[in-house]
């Protein structure tokens, strides 16, 4: 997207990282650098180096994304302690051997564990049903191969087939969230935080980066022209203020600083209402379309 140049926007303190506490008591990062979209398929090194360098904390990956050693890569590069970092992965669209492939998804990465193991979508073929799989999750979370284990792109139904198939709850669900699809998002999101699952958001930024033109346009120059903040940070603004954890890319320096600055912005009930109002009535969703409309 084609960032709005402002003088001046106001600079916020990247080093005031806001987090958020999981409900097996593990603490995730307010914000997260993901590898996917523009970096799928692609070594990842470079940009996540740079994410790292520039003050992200949260790193997410998949098998699907075909670049978890770049990844990995970029983590044994940056000279900093394990507990600087939290990296989430997830398992693939092949979910029939778990354990084989969480052990070469962690030797792709160069960890001896990982903060967050999400199953990718409910599609994923298992040897079982998706309560046996999440099961394997379960097993591999007690050896502490994953600090915390969950889901991605799961519906209602679908939460509610390993919810009670051990005791570990899915802790996260990351879904495609941003202001274009929150009207049938919300009945999930509810659902995923009165069962204490904390929903991250992927593509938080689509409504400037995929759907320029749309009903928001005027509302998030509206906003940001006033709180002197672009529109970028007023939609990770919005995602905050909903209660979700934003995952974002770029593979420029100034824009994750642009980012990570968003991750201290606290929109006013009023900015939340006049973004939701606006996008009400018009829904656009760039992923699993098929899945989840």
């Amino acid at each position: 997207y084609q960032r709005r140049v402002r003088d001046p926007v106001r600079k916020l303190n990247i080093n005031n990282m806001r987090t958020f506490k999981l409900s097996d008591k593990n603490v995730i990062p307010g914000i997260g650098f993901g590898t996917g979209t523009a970096l799928y398929k692609k070594d990842a090194s470079d940009p996540v180096s740079m994410a790292l360098q520039v003050g992200f904390k949260h790193i997410d990956t998949a098998q699907m994304y075909n670049n978890e050693k770049s990844v990995g890569a970029a983590l044994a590069s940056a000279a900093k302690p394990r507990s600087d970092f939290f990296i989430t992965t997830k398992i693939g669209v092949d979910a029939t051997k778990p354990h084989e492939t969480f052990a070469q998804q962690l030797s792709d990465l160069g960890l001896q564990f990982v903060d967050l193991y999400l199953i990718h979508t409910p599609t994923s073929k298992t040897s079982g049903t998706l309560a046996d799989l999440w099961k394997s999750f379960s097993e591999i979370k007690k050896k502490g191969l994953a600090k915390s284990i969950g889901v991605s792109n799961f519906r209602i139904s679908d939460l509610k087939q390993i919810l009670d198939a051990s005791e570990d709850k899915p802790v996260v669900n990351q879904i495609e969230f941003h202001p274009y699809v929150f009207n049938r998002t919300k009945p999930l999101l509810e659902f995923c935080q009165s069962n204490g699952i904390t929903v991250t958001a992927y593509s938080p930024l689509a409504p400037i980066t995929h759907f320029v033109g749309g009903p928001l346009d005027p509302v998030l120059e509206k906003i940001s022209s006033e709180r002197q903040l672009t529109p970028a940070q007023v939609l990770i603004g919005w995602v905050i203020a909903k209660g979700v954890v934003p995952i974002t890319t770029s593979s420029k320096k100034s824009r994750m600083e642009e980012m990570l600055q968003a991750n201290e912005v606290n929109l006013t009930a009023d900015e939340v209402k006049e973004i939701d109002e606006a996008s009400a009535n018009y829904h656009q969703r760039i992923f699993w379309k098929e899945l989840l409309d």
